[in-house]
């Protein structure tokens, strides 16, 4: 969050075109930071990935209701599949917003 937010040290951070998140972190729940990112007007144009092993259906709809997707394949040939995929269309094939000067 210090990162996104340029704080304590990341005063002149850039902007990620693109997060990838984890569910499960050890020092803030995952849920928390994407809401906190999607909470923020600078931060929520920020095309966000949730990587996580859970199919619970309440992180599916927490998760949806915040803007974004979910997913996470255990085995590594899929894992290597998602992330190809992950890098083929958002940093290849989509057409992202501008980011506003800081």
């Amino acid at each position: 969050m210090a990162f996104l937010m340029r704080e304590r040290g990341h005063g002149h951070a850039p902007r990620p075109n693109l997060i990838l998140l984890d569910l499960n972190l050890l020092r803030m729940d995952g849920g928390e930071v994407l809401a906190r990112v999607k909470d923020d007007m600078r931060l929520k144009a920020i095309p966000t990935i949730v990587l996580t092993t859970s199919d619970a259906e309440a992180d599916i709809t927490a998760s949806y209701q915040l803007q974004t997707n979910l997913s996470e394949p255990v085995m590594m040939e899929p894992y290597e599949r998602l992330v190809e995929s992950i890098s083929e269309f958002w940093l290849t094939q989509v057409k992202l917003p501008k980011r506003p000067k800081r």
